[in-house]
Order: C-alpha cells, then structure tokens, then sequence
C-alpha cells in the first residue's frame, strides 16, 4: 500500500473513532424528554432531571484574575420532546453562583442568552437575555477574610409546541486592575435549572368525526323509531 493511501486509511479511522465516541443522551422526565450529546457538555456538566426539570451543578465554571481580565463562555444545547397528548409552553431558566472582588473599579458579571427554536413547525427562534435578578453585586471591603457572596440569574420564553431546541449560552465575566494593590475578582456558576412548562392538548374532533357522530346518531333516531312503529 501506498504511503498517501495509509495515511488516508488512518485519518478516516481517527475520524470514524471520534464520531463513535459521542453518543446522544435522552433523560425522561414527567411529561417531556430531554437528548443532547455527550460531546458537548462543555463546563456545565452532565444535566440530571427533575420532574420536568433539567438541572446541573457546574463545578468547574469559574472565571478569576488577580491582574486584567478573566472571560469565561460555554454553551450547552438540548433538544426538547413533550410526551404524546402535552406540549412545551414555556422555557425558565435559573442560575446562581459565588462571586467576590476586592480594588476599586474591579467587577464581575454573569449573562448570556437563552435561545428556544421550534422544530415541530414554524422553525422560528426565540430569544431572552439572562439577566443579573438578585441584589447588586457589592465588592469586598476588605482582602481578608475572604468571604463569597450569592449572585442569581434568570431568563424566560414563552412558546408552545410539541419539540424545541434550547441553546444555553453562559458567560462569566471578571476584571482586576492591580494585582500589587492586592486587587482581585472571581465568580463562579454552581447551579443551572431549566424548566419546562407543559400543558394538556385538547383534541379537536376532524369534520370527518362530526360526520359519523352525526350519522350515528341517525341512525340511533331512525331504530327508536322503527321501535315504536313496531
């Protein structure tokens, strides 16, 4: 064989190696499922499902600096299916960490977007900002003791359909100025909560439905009748 042609050979093989190793992931919770790849759980982690809920407990999604500036993203996307007989109809998120800073004009920051596609018809997506909701951050007043304060963030859709895809986009954001004056800033993201509204789907009856209830109930008036004749 050829060198060009092993050469060849091997990279379809490192090729079709690395595609066997990703594998889909479906949770099942109340009334939907959840599938996303193994291959792209970047710093959130592996989700678990609570109700209809997916959860995750990040604990390495930390950005920190004592001198310039520390950006941390990562992105986690799922795809939604509601069980036969329910439909999605809202899309929650939740967020919260830590975060301490110490100097003057130092700071930290969580964002990001929720981002919600509707694969059952239309194909149009939705997008909300995940925005700070607890009290403002506040620096330390002192390097010492280093105590950590809570930060909270949210976004919200509303959307109804039967499948959805939902993107996760998180960016922790942390900036110091002077490390010799004793400047620092950290944040970390330690747990994620996406849930999922659901509601019941009414049954329309087809016209075609009417027509054979109608014509049962024909056929109902017609024998009472004969019945009675008789």
């Amino acid at each position: 064989m050829k060198l060009n042609q092993v050469v060849v050979a091997c990279m379809m093989g490192v090729g079709a190696l690395g595609s066997a190793s990703a594998a889909d992931i479906t949770l099942s919770g109340t009334h939907l499922s959840y599938t996303f790849s193994d291959a792209v759980l970047g710093l959130f982690g592996t989700p678990s499902v609570v109700g209809d809920a997916l959860s995750w407990s990040p604990s390495a999604f930390t950005a920190k600096t004592f001198s310039d500036i520390a950006f941390v993203d990562s992105s986690f996307v799922v795809t939604i299916t509601a069980n036969a007989g329910w439909s999605l109809t809202s899309f929650s998120l939740t967020e919260g960490g830590d975060y301490a800073y110490y100097g003057a004009g130092n700071l930290v920051a969580a964002g990001g977007e929720l981002r919600v596609t509707n694969l059952a018809s239309t194909g149009t997506t939705s997008i909300s900002d995940i925005s700070m909701t607890g009290p403002a951050l506040t620096a330390q007043s002192t390097i010492v003791p280093f105590p950590t304060q809570k930060w909270t963030a949210a976004a919200d859709l509303s959307l109804t359909t039967t499948k959805a895809s939902a993107t996760i986009e998180n960016l922790l954001f942390a900036f110091a100025a002077d490390s010799e004056a004793g400047d620092y800033a950290f944040i970390q993201k330690k747990n994620v909560l996406l849930d999922v509204g659901v509601a019941a789907v009414t049954t329309v009856p087809e016209p075609e439905t009417y027509a054979l209830m109608l014509a049962g109930l024909g056929t109902i008036a017609f024998l009472a009748r004969r019945r009675r004749r008789d």
